[in-house]
């Protein structure tokens, strides 16, 4: 389980320091940088989508387990699991909040400006 949660932390670590990474991305990135709404980029966004997914995988792991096992493991190590599965779940909860406020309808407006585009490129042919 320990090993669960380390490797979901330095999957969201490296999303967070390579935040700063973006020297190759263009004039278009440096615009959207300055906006005062920008947080995270489009990979940034998938990347948070992924450790969501990833999170809430592991929460229902444990509470499986903790259903199968909790008669045999005793009411100790029965709370000690719920208490991790219920963390996993607050932070992907968090994470989910985020996601929702950042990338949603930035992710939404892209596609809604690459199908007005592919619109205006069949009027043109």
């Amino acid at each position: 389980m320990k090993r669960y949660i380390y490797i979901t932390s330095l999957l969201l670590a490296v999303g967070m320091i390579s935040a700063d990474d973006h020297k190759g991305e263009g004039k278009k990135m440096e615009k959207a940088k300055s906006h005062p709404n920008f947080l995270l980029t489009p990979k940034e966004c998938k990347e948070t989508k992924e450790a969501i997914g990833g999170l809430l995988l592991m929460s229902d792991k444990i509470w499986k387990e903790v259903e199968k096992h909790s008669e045999h493991y005793g009411k100790e190590w029965t709370e000690k699991e719920w208490a991790k599965a219920s963390f996993i779940a607050s932070t992907a909860a968090d994470y989910s909040t985020v996601y929702d406020v950042w990338c949603k309808d930035m992710l939404a407006m892209r596609a809604k400006m690459a199908m007005k585009k592919k619109m205006k490129e069949k009027k043109d042919d």
